[in-house]
């Protein structure tokens, strides 16, 4: 991955600022032209109507054949200052979180590897999972895996974690209880 300089001069710093400006609007279009059935993402739209490039809500629908299917997950990503050279660097939300991570679920999943405050802990998104060719899509499918794939090796909530490894079936009914409150059915969600 290419690390960026910490000693920048204005000059890099505008550079910067315009790849990861062009390379969310060529997000941007892509999805828009071509993305999995069933998710949605797009950029947020500021109080004078403007697209917040940086800032997006996304929607993750729950793997098939899984206890999460049939539910909708929402989760918003904030672009930092050196994507997309570095994963995605904070989050943002319009709930209460100051944590340096990556993806959040809003509002939070009971899930081995999300953690209380809704962030997501998966590989992808650290520093040494990360490449600059991935794409929004990548860390949206990534992030659908985790769902029905937990790394149990690394749990970010020990509640989950507990409830998955020593009573597989209740986990399980406490997922499909969210799927129904996630209900994608219901969801009027216009992309």
């Amino acid at each position: 991955m290419e690390k960026v300089s910490a000693k920048m001069t204005e000059g890099d710093k505008q550079s910067l600022v315009n790849t990861r400006r062009n390379r969310l609007l060529e997000e941007r279009r892509i999805w828009r032209k071509n993305h999995p059935p069933g998710f949605i993402a797009k950029p947020v739209v500021a109080s004078d109507g403007t697209l917040e490039l940086r800032k997006w809500e996304c929607w993750v629908p729950g793997p098939q054949n899984t206890p999460w299917e049939g539910g909708l997950y929402k989760l918003f990503i904030l672009f930092g200052e050196s994507y997309p050279y570095q994963p995605p660097a904070k989050i943002w939300s319009v709930i209460v979180c100051s944590a340096k991570t990556n993806v959040l679920f809003s509002p939070p999943i009971l899930h081995p590897n999300v953690y209380t405050s809704g962030t997501v802990c998966i590989s992808l998104l650290q520093e040494d999972g990360w490449r600059s060719s991935m794409q929004l899509k990548d860390i949206l499918v990534s992030v659908q895996t985790l769902l029905a794939e937990p790394n149990i090796s690394n749990p970010a909530n020990a509640e989950a974690y507990k409830l998955y490894k020593e009573n597989r079936a209740a986990y399980d009914g406490r997922i499909r209880t969210l799927a129904k409150i996630y209900d994608a059915a219901n969801n009027t969600i216009k992309e």
